[in-house]
Order: C-alpha cells, then structure tokens, then sequence
C-alpha cells in the first residue's frame, strides 16, 4: 500500500524545508551541510527544495532570522509597572531563555559568521539591540560594561544555569553590577 502524503500549503512546505535545514545545519555546520541533505531530512526531492530557495545560503539566512528579529519584539512585552530594576531583570531573563531556547541555531551563528557572507554580525546586532533596550529601560550602558554583558548572557551557552535559583541569582548580579 502506498502511503498518501499531504499536500502542504506554500508556506508550510516553506517552514517544513527550514524545520529541517536548521537539524541539519546545527548537526553538520554550514559547510558540511548540502542542499540534499536538507531535502533528505525534509523528505521532499532537492528540486522542490529549490522551488522554495535560491540556494543553500538563502536556507540558512530563513534559519537565523527569525533568531535576529526576535530580541526586537521582547522590549514592547515589557511590564510597566515594574521598576526599573525588575523590568532590567525581566529583560535579561528574558534573553537568557531565548539563549536556551535556541542554542544549537546561535552557536551555529557564532561558529559561521566568519566564514559566511551574512548581511549582518549577529554578535553586533544583539549588542546593539541589548543597548537599545537598555536606553528605553533608561539605563545607561558604556561599551566596556556592553561587552561584558553580552560575554555574561553568551556564557549560558556554554554553562546554562542548573536551576531557576542559579540563573536568578546569577541575573541579579548583573543587574546590580549595571546600576553601579
């Protein structure tokens, strides 16, 4: 009996060969990856691959983006009736989650950012867009605590917090290194 697959909308086949390329990509690199083994492990043929992208580069940019967009949307949820402590806080919390939610995608983004023709430095744009938040939390941020803060929340990639405790513990010391 021959198995009937569904039909998929544009872009949920669209979605379905990103799902796919970011397994890949974070299982073998950027250059190890081929557009085949993308299809592969999409199960689709690697020509309906490119009915959807250009090239492998143009797969790997719909991996990362929404990784570079998301931090921008994080400020608006900010509550306001927090103080600015608390609201600091929230904030960093919030982009040590987003560290841990999507690990394998921006170590991969560290290790090939280098080597690829990305429009854009993912570690300057987080920098940039840390500041930004910092300025509508009215906190004043100079480039050499900026440096140290995006080397403290890239830390947890490498040593995640082992409890809600150690990771609050550890952010409180980082809001309160920043209001000195």
């Amino acid at each position: 009996m021959v198995e009937k697959r569904t039909r998929l909308s544009k872009e949920d086949r669209k979605q379905q060969i990103t799902n796919a390329a970011k397994e890949v990509f974070i299982q073998k690199g950027y250059v190890s990856t081929t557009t085949a083994s993308i299809a592969k492990q999409a199960d689709i043929a690697e020509v309906t691959l490119f009915r959807y992208f250009s090239s492998k580069q143009e797969v790997f940019e719909s991996v990362i983006q929404p990784i570079l967009e998301a931090p921008l949307q994080q400020i608006a949820s900010l509550n306001s009736n927090f103080s600015k402590s608390e609201r600091l806080f929230d904030l960093i919390s919030r982009r040590v989650d987003f560290i841990k939610e999507n690990q394998g995608v921006i170590k991969l983004l560290l290790i090939e950012h280098e080597r690829l023709d990305l429009k854009q430095n993912y570690i300057q744009k987080m920098s940039e867009t840390m500041k930004n938040q910092m300025l509508e939390l009215e906190v004043s941020i100079d480039d050499s605590r900026m440096r140290l803060l995006i080397g403290m929340l890239l830390s947890f990639l490498y040593f995640p917090a082992r409890s809600k405790k150690e990771k609050d513990t550890f952010i409180q010391e980082i809001v309160d290194y920043l209001k000195q």
